[in-house]
């Protein structure tokens, strides 16, 4: 007996790997690192491109060096985010959340990006 399902059914897709729904943005933003043993905190000019509930994608100027985890703060907003790095490729960057961000916050990201028109 033949398998109902198709070969398109085991073909990978970020669309249904996905929880939550991403906006593209294009954003100013840092990432913010915290040196070794508390000594200070650099900072690294960063574009945010997309961002969800649970995650974003960054593109930063500067990679060499950058630790796994660190804060991301959008500039134009008070919040600084927990932030552990899920894939790298190139200047480009996915972290995912340490903790789901609230919904409000995600209007106003959006929100600020839609008056400025971009």
């Amino acid at each position: 007996m033949m398998d109902k399902s198709t070969y398109l059914a085991t073909v990978p897709s970020e669309i249904y790997e996905r929880r939550h729904e991403r906006f593209v943005v294009k954003r100013p933003a840092s990432l913010l690192t915290i040196s070794n043993g508390l000594g200070g905190i650099s900072e690294r000019r960063a574009t945010l491109i997309d961002i969800s509930i649970a995650g974003a994608g960054l593109d930063v100027s500067v990679i060499f060096g950058l630790p796994e985890h660190y804060y991301l703060r959008i500039d134009g907003l008070p919040n600084r985010i927990g932030c552990a790095e899920v894939h790298r490729s190139g200047n480009r960057v996915g972290v995912k959340f340490l903790a789901t961000i609230d919904e409000a916050l995600i209007h106003k990201i959006i929100r600020a990006d839609y008056l400025k028109g971009r």
